[in-house]
């Protein structure tokens, strides 16, 4: 296996109904530069070597594929793996009908901007790219976005009328106790208080 073609894993869920519309397989990623305030997952943003490769990956999620709506990727900060996402994200296209979901804390503009052929393939072969940082003060408490800079990039039609949905919805969480793992994007009060003034 080239090691170009493993992917830093944080945490992988494989059912979730949170992170977007149906069932979803949701993989973090390690590695972040951004550092926003009060970041959910500060804890992932340093790269550590909990590697997988892409093709065991995609067996996992073929595996589930009949239950599945859809996978969705989030950080740490996926588009600095683009490369073994790209062809996770290519695989998964061709072999399914299952949605893909990204977040980044890159604006799109600044995505297309680096001219990364693994960049522009991994945006392509995404139905929705949610960009942009997060921002405490712009925190709503609302939608499946962590603050209302944030942005719903619609790369397909797949999803393109349910924008206000997922902009506005209430905020649902599920807890893995077993993992100690959080997923979906928290309402504010189960949010740290920023300490800082």
């Amino acid at each position: 296996m080239n090691s170009k073609e493993l992917i830093n894993i944080a945490d992988i869920y494989q059912e979730t109904r949170t992170l977007g519309p149906g069932l979803r397989y949701v993989i973090w990623v390690r590695g972040c530069h951004k550092n926003c305030t009060n970041c959910i997952s500060k804890d992932w943003q340093q790269n550590d070597n909990n590697y997988i490769s892409y093709e065991t990956l995609l067996e996992e999620i073929l595996a589930k594929k009949d239950k599945l709506e859809g996978i969705t990727l989030s950080g740490g900060e996926p588009f600095l793996q683009a490369y073994p996402l790209s062809l996770l994200f290519k695989k998964i296209k061709a072999l399914t009908n299952l949605s893909i979901i990204v977040y980044t804390g890159y604006r799109i503009e600044e995505l297309y901007a680096k001219d990364d052929i693994d960049i522009i393939n991994m945006i392509n072969e995404s139905d929705i790219i949610i960009d942009g940082e997060y921002i405490e003060e712009l925190n709503n408490d609302r939608g499946i976005i962590g603050s209302q800079n944030q942005r719903f990039n619609f790369i397909t039609d797949r999803y393109k009328n349910d924008e206000q949905q997922f902009r506005n919805c209430k905020r649902e969480v599920e807890i893995n106790i077993n993992k100690s793992l959080l997923i979906g994007v928290p309402p504010k009060k189960l949010l740290p208080k920023n300490k800082e003034k």
